[in-house]
């Protein structure tokens, strides 16, 4: 916005073939920090490359845009980390130096734990001088560059707005994002992004205000002295295998719901009205010429086992049900399905 005077890149996290792009952006823009809100490898799924080296020993070269980057630093904390690079131009042999504000426990779609800790990470890049107009914008990404990004870039707009009107009242959160997503389309993915974005800015703003205690607070409530979280949080494990089938929305398993003998009995009732109902030119099929006997009495079969009394409404039946139930005449499906209540009524009684 024109009034804050505040600019930012908000960009896709980078691609294995365009880390060098993303740095000969960072070098043209005279860029001095980065800001990235989501991690290289989430619930098992890798959601931007590995762009920035590991080891101070070891620097990355792009020679698409002849550029080398060098780890000269690494802050870690429990929950982000603040890394000083040093990006070279080979070329022209300049080098500047590019500070990298990770933050390292944002969930995808979700939100950080607390305010407070997104709060001090926020003022960590503020303090830094990175967000001063006297530099290039602030580079801003998550994995898409709308929903982590967005709410980082919203929060940061509404308190340094609320700063220079002097009256948090005076600023509407709403049409601030609104006005942000002409710039870039669909900032905030999620109503809880939208809401943490509100819960932050309005703890933010007991700062703004000049309650210089609150910032300390946040220091202390985010933990940032603690352990961090392993570098890659391995997948939920996966669901059991099912071994039971869903009829009508319930689950029966196979065994115990008919015996062998009656889908025996049930088949030779089936076979029994095929071969007296239906002859062999299929005049009375409502269906496809192209499905044959046996595919039929299948169909005739499975449509006997959910027209019984209990099933569910037509339009509450599943979609399989329903095809099948319209794959032979109405008047010879209620014929055979009153059969086959006959024999099953018999056997569950027996």
């Amino acid at each position: 916005m024109e009034e804050a005077q505040r600019s930012y890149i908000l960009t896709q996290g980078p691609l294995p073939n365009t880390c060098g792009q993303f740095w000969e952006m960072v070098w043209e823009q005279k860029s001095r920090g980065v800001v990235m809100l989501n991690r290289v490898i989430e619930k098992g799924s890798i959601k931007c490359a590995q762009y920035w080296p590991k080891k101070e020993d070891s620097p990355m070269l792009f020679e698409d845009t002849n550029l080398k980057l060098t780890l000269f630093s690494e802050d870690i904390k429990s929950y982000y980390t603040i890394r000083v690079l040093q990006l070279e131009n080979l070329s022209t042999e300049e080098s500047r130096e590019i500070l990298h504000f990770h933050y390292t426990t944002w969930p995808d779609f979700g939100v950080p734990q607390s305010p407070a800790s997104f709060l001090n990470f926020l003022f960590k890049v503020r303090e830094s001088g990175s967000l001063n107009p006297e530099h290039g914008p602030i580079v801003v990404h998550c994995s898409a560059g709308i929903g982590r990004s967005g709410t980082f870039c919203l929060a940061d707009t509404c308190l340094l707005l609320m700063d220079r009107r002097k009256d948090p009242s005076l600023v509407d959160i709403k049409q601030v994002l609104l006005e942000m997503r002409k710039y870039r389309m669909g900032l905030i993915q999620t109503a809880d992004q939208l809401r943490f974005s509100y819960l932050a800015v309005i703890e933010g703003a007991k700062f703004i205000m000049g309650d210089s205690s609150v910032q300390e607070q946040w220091k202390e409530l985010s933990n940032e002295d603690m352990d961090p979280p392993p570098e890659h949080t391995p997948p939920p494990p996966r669901p059991p295998k099912r071994t039971s089938e869903t009829l009508n929305g319930r689950m029966y398993d196979q065994p115990e719901f008919f015996s062998q003998q009656v889908v025996e009995e049930v088949i030779r009732q089936a076979v029994s009205v095929v071969e007296e109902h239906i002859p062999d030119d299929k005049d009375h099929l409502n269906t496809q010429s192209s499905i044959d006997r046996s595919g039929l009495v299948f169909q005739v079969l499975v449509s006997s086992l959910v027209c019984d009394d209990t099933a569910l409404p037509w339009h509450q039946q599943d979609p399989m049900s329903r095809n099948l139930l319209l794959t032979c005449r109405p008047g010879k499906a209620a014929t055979f399905s009153g059969r086959c209540k006959n024999v099953m009524r018999q056997s569950l009684r027996g």
